[in-house]
């Protein structure tokens, strides 16, 4: 581990353990929201993040929608992704949607697009994950640390004048924490 692994490591227990000590006292509060607006801050660490907004949809469950983006160059090598995706939540009692402990299935789709000198190779992916969170709030103010599980499927395609080759990607699992933070209403 270098020195940034240790720090985005303690960024995110410190921030977690904020939520779990606070996100108690505004409980109350929340089950006036039925909406919110989310970034992933601890992704743009990693280059990469998503927006998305949350909608209750009943009592018990919300859906999102989501754009996904991720831009980073190292070393001559140059990554650029953009995507769409959703997700449907299930709010577990005693909690009501939008707040509290959630579980649902959520679906991406990713293009991306990988540099290096002449070659370009471009690729779709599909993301199916399960997720799990927590919803804490802070007035209107809405943290949410989560977990996915995700199995991704796709293709990538070479242009460049090195290897041009054609790849099926697929049977590939994987998985993510995140932690949103933005604004109820």
């Amino acid at each position: 581990m270098n020195l940034n692994d240790n720090f985005r490591l303690i960024f995110f227990a410190s921030l977690l353990s904020v939520c779990l000590i606070c996100g108690w006292s505004t409980r109350s509060q929340a089950q006036n929201y039925r909406n919110a607006l989310t970034v992933d801050p601890l992704g743009l660490l990693f280059s990469n993040s998503s927006l998305q907004y949350e909608s209750s949809i009943s009592g018990e469950n919300s859906f999102t929608a989501r754009i996904d983006f991720l831009f980073t160059k190292i070393q001559g090598y140059s990554v650029s992704a953009f995507g769409l995706g959703g997700s449907y939540r299930w709010y577990l009692p005693p909690y009501r949607a939008i707040d509290g402990l959630w579980v649902g299935p959520a679906l991406d789709l990713i293009f991306l697009k990988w540099k290096y000198e002449k070659e370009v190779i471009s690729a779709t992916f599909i993301h199916i994950s399960g997720e799990v969170g927590y919803k804490f709030f802070f007035e209107q103010i809405v943290v949410e640390p989560n977990f996915k599980l995700l199995f991704s499927v796709g293709s990538a395609k070479s242009s460049g004048t090195i290897n041009q080759v054609e790849l099926d990607y697929g049977d590939c699992i994987g998985y993510g924490f995140g932690l949103s933070v933005g604004y109820s209403w």
